[in-house]
């Protein structure tokens, strides 16, 4: 097993050891899914909120953003929504 200098030179010399061989990098690749797997994704907006509104919403934890958006859709789908 090469020291430390030892290493350090091959570093600097461009060699690099062999951690995963291609098929093991292959196989780690093949269940993985690639970009979004979900059909109706959704969009990345700016929103202003009063701070007490977006304090309390955070509060609540992670998936905070989640459950503004199902109080958003639930209106629009309840119609209490206000058409500018």
């Amino acid at each position: 097993m090469p020291g430390l200098r030892e290493s350090l030179a091959d570093l600097q010399a461009g060699k690099f050891g062999a951690v995963h061989t291609p098929e093991q990098i292959a196989k780690r690749k093949a269940g993985r899914p690639r970009g979004s797997v979900k059909a109706d994704a959704k969009v990345s907006t700016t929103l202003r909120l009063d701070p007490e509104v977006l304090a309390a919403f955070k509060a609540t934890g992670a998936g905070w953003q989640t459950r503004v958006n199902d109080l958003l859709l639930a209106d629009i789908q309840a119609g209490r929504h206000v058409k500018a």
